[in-house]
């Protein structure tokens, strides 16, 4: 899945009433096998780019992205009135995000409370936003870092558990490297070296992004500071109309010679840089976002009592960090939409030639239909093929193919 970067902060509350919609709910729980017992305590988590806890709100169970580039507790939308929650006290509010505009929501001004193992948390601002249609129709809600401020969090992302303590002395820090973490509102930076090429060496403060769902994005601030468009001779454009919060976002993917993290080195990571000229990937007050794509190479402790970031690389160490042979992105919304949603295109790619547009509805690849396939199969169809048939409908009208190659995008393309 491409950049679903979801930098949240709460801006220009309005308050204003509205009823609440009941509607069948249309988010189901994703079942998932464990092959392997957990740790004493541990809590089990889904992770597909993004991590995931399974949280239960007025006795409503979803499945909430864990984002700590967020604050406190988000619903989804389609979610959110597809269920009966209690909630009384009501309004509206405005987001920033990735992308270029604000976005104007409902927010839940109630106190909501809930509990993982035996620890209990609580907020009282909840914007209600239009997730599903930037991650997909598996996203109920967000719960953000903030919530965790006087916790320390054991992160597995092979495993897929998370562990909540009350103390850093009470984990085996055995092969761990720490690295010191700046918090600044409720976000932490860190510090990250980049070699780009020969020339063109990248040194600063990244921010730490668990709800992003790439490696690493850099601002556009940074991207004119040190020239890239001159200095990176291969890269390739990529547009989108879900690039979060503010909606539509424009960058350039390419491959980095190395980038060293708390003393560990990663060779050939493809990464990006944002020519947005608003929104979180304009700024200048860091260079860019560090996210899973990453961070999923390690089992990584956060403690935010102290501010301190722990790495030991794990089992997806030496997973390589490539370019997509797709040339596109999109979403399952199966089951809200009966499809899977083109939500991003490289230009220039297959896809693009093809004719393959935004917003146009996957209803089956390579001749199967997207119902039979499972929510943690959809890394594997694309390895299993050179060439795609993708059967599409634009705006609801008579289903067309589209047929075009997977290609690794190289210099000579």
């Amino acid at each position: 899945m491409k950049r679903l970067i979801l930098i949240l902060s709460l801006l220009y509350i309005v308050l204003s009433s509205c009823q609440n919609q009941k509607k069948e709910r249309l988010s189901e729980t994703y079942k998932k096998s464990k092959t392997q017992k957990l740790p004493d305590n541990a809590i089990s988590i889904t992770y597909t780019n993004h991590l995931y806890f399974q949280l239960d709100f007025d006795s409503i169970k979803g499945n909430y992205i864990f984002d700590t580039g967020a604050d406190g507790l988000y619903y989804d939308s389609i979610f959110y009135n597809s269920n009966q929650f209690k909630h009384k006290n009501i309004g509206f509010g405005r987001l920033p995000g990735i992308g270029l505009k604000k976005q104007l929501v409902q927010v839940v001004f109630d106190t909501v409370q809930f509990k993982l193992k035996d620890k209990n948390f609580t907020t009282n601002i909840s914007p209600i936003i239009k997730l599903k249609p930037i991650v997909g129709d598996f996203a109920d809600g967000i719960i953000g870092g903030k919530l965790f401020n006087k916790s320390i969090l054991e992160l597995s992302y092979d495993k897929e558990y998370v562990n909540i303590h009350s103390s850093v002395d009470s984990i085996d820090l055995t092969s761990y490297k720490k690295i010191k973490l700046d918090r600044v509102k409720n976000r932490f930076y860190l510090p990250l070296t980049i070699k780009v090429n020969d020339s063109l060496l990248v040194q600063g403060k990244f921010i730490l992004d668990l709800g992003s769902g790439g490696s690493i994005s850099f601002t556009n601030h940074t991207s004119k500071k040190y020239n890239f468009e001159e200095k990176i001779d291969f890269k390739i454009p990529y547009y989108t109309k879900y690039g979060g919060i503010g909606g539509e976002s424009s960058s350039f993917d390419f491959k980095s010679d190395s980038l060293f993290i708390g003393g560990f080195k990663l060779s050939n990571v493809v990464m990006d840089y944002s020519i947005d000229n608003s929104g979180a990937l304009s700024k200048r007050n860091y260079l860019g976002i560090l996210g899973n794509q990453v961070l999923e190479k390690f089992d990584i402790i956060i403690d935010n009592i102290n501010s301190d970031l722990y790495l030991k690389p794990n089992s997806k160490f030496n997973d390589p960090i490539t370019f997509s042979a797709k040339g596109f992105v999109y979403v399952d919304r199966n089951q809200t939409k009966g499809a899977w949603i083109v939500t991003g295109i490289n230009k220039g790619s297959n896809a693009e030639k093809a004719g393959l547009k935004i917003d146009d509805k996957i209803i089956k690849v390579n001749n199967i239909d997207i119902n039979s396939i499972q929510f943690k199969q959809h890394k594997t169809i694309w390895q299993q093929t050179d060439s795609i048939e993708l059967t599409i409908k634009k705006n609801d009208s008579i289903a067309n193919r589209i047929k075009f190659k997977l290609e690794t995008p190289n210099k000579n393309r």
